[in-house]
Order: C-alpha cells, then sequence, then structure tokens
C-alpha cells in the first residue's frame, strides 16, 4: 500500500488511469476476455504457445492500452455498468 501512495504521489497520472478502469471493471474484463480470444483461440503455435518474448511483450502491451482506451472512451460518454 504504502508503494502505491509513493507512486500515485510521484505519479498522479497514474491514479487516473486506474480510476477510469475502476469505474466499469466488469465490462474492461468482458472486453479483456474478448481480445485475449483473439490472441489464445487460432491455432498458430508460434502466434500464442511459442510466441518468442518481444511478440508476448507486444500482444501484452496491445491490451493494456486497448484497456485504458476503453476506459477513457466509456468515461467520456459517462457510461458506468453497476449491478
Amino acid at each position: 500500500f504504502a508503494l502505491f501512495e509513493k507512486l500515485a504521489a510521484r505519479w498522479p497520472q497514474l491514479l487516473g488511469q486506474i480510476q477510469l478502469v475502476g469505474r466499469n471493471p466488469l465490462v474492461l474484463y468482458l472486453g479483456n476476455q474478448l481480445l485475449l480470444a483473439l490472441f489464445t483461440l487460432p491455432r498458430i503455435d508460434v502466434w500464442y504457445a511459442e510466441a518468442p518474448a518481444w511478440l508476448s511483450l507486444l500482444q501484452a502491451s496491445f491490451i493494456v492500452a486497448a484497456n485504458l482506451a476503453a476506459a477513457k472512451w466509456l468515461d467520456r460518454r459517462g457510461w458506468v455498468l453497476r449491478l
């Protein structure tokens, strides 16, 4: 917890990104599962099971960027899914 507090104090925009994701966690979770399916369902070993480290890092970066973009888009529209 103390590490998180220090990071948030040093980079306040980090806290804003976390808050964006926290407003619609269920929607982003479902979107994340769809994105993961794009990478794991095709039966191409080089794409997933035997992917080199640089490709795995690129795929993970894409998933994080897509989730953050979706969170920003939902926040700009004011959409919040509540159960």
